[in-house]
């Protein structure tokens, strides 16, 4: 999920003791982050970084706005989207229903040869919206404007067109202009996938509303 080293300082943010015990490395890294000591290791070449943009780090300001909630108290079934500045209670419950299928499908999304975001399918928005404020990255010239869609492939293996969707319309939370993708920095892929630029957030709201305000739609 991380590719560089330092993609991994910047995840131990998010990352308890129990998580990391199985590495070294990333207990290392959890140390530093917590006093807030960068690592000065030179032994990967970060020129490129930037092109190989992780799921990590597109990711990382949704699950830091979903940990800061948790962390104060927020629970997902009691929605306070107006004081964390959302747009409604489907956003609220995108927050936490999104980062579930993230960690249950990313394995999958490796597997199929998406290892960075960029080598998905990008697709020019031609409505004006914004991301919700305290999931913007702050970056050169954001205000949270949605320029692009990044889309999900339908037809990965292990992974539901429901699952799909929820993470196509959890990723439309993310602030890509802060994150500085632009339009045309897509990664050449040989195999293109069936995609769906339309209605993923629609989609969600849908199963959101009909599974009585549970992000899961009524059997």
């Amino acid at each position: 999920m991380c590719h560089t080293l330092y993609d991994l300082y910047d995840e131990m943010e998010l990352w308890g003791w129990d998580d990391v015990q199985h590495n070294q490395w990333a207990r290392a890294l959890k140390a530093s982050n917590q006093v807030n000591v960068r690592p000065m290791w030179y032994i990967e070449d970060t020129e490129h970084e930037g092109k190989r943009l992780s799921w990590a780090t597109t990711t990382r300001s949704l699950r830091r706005l979903k940990a800061r909630i948790v962390k104060v108290g927020g629970k997902r079934n009691q929605p306070k989207e107006q004081a964390w500045k959302l747009a409604d209670a489907t956003q609220w419950e995108l927050l936490f229903r999104g980062e579930e299928v993230f960690w249950k499908t990313v394995g999958d999304i490796r597997d199929a040869a998406y290892g960075s975001i960029l080598s998905l399918i990008q697709e020019t928005v031609t409505t004006q919206s914004s991301v919700p404020l305290l999931t913007r990255e702050g970056g050169p010239g954001s205000g949270g404007t949605k320029h692009l869609w990044i889309l999900i492939p339908k037809g990965i293996n292990g992974i539901t067109e429901c699952e799909r969707a929820i993470l196509q319309a959890w990723l439309e939370l993310v602030d890509w202009t802060g994150l500085e993708v632009l339009t045309g920095s897509q990664v050449p892929r040989k195999m293109k996938l069936n995609m769906d630029s339309m209605g993923a957030m629609h989609l969600f709201k849908l199963m959101y509303h009909a599974g009585g305000g549970t992000g899961a739609p009524r059997a």
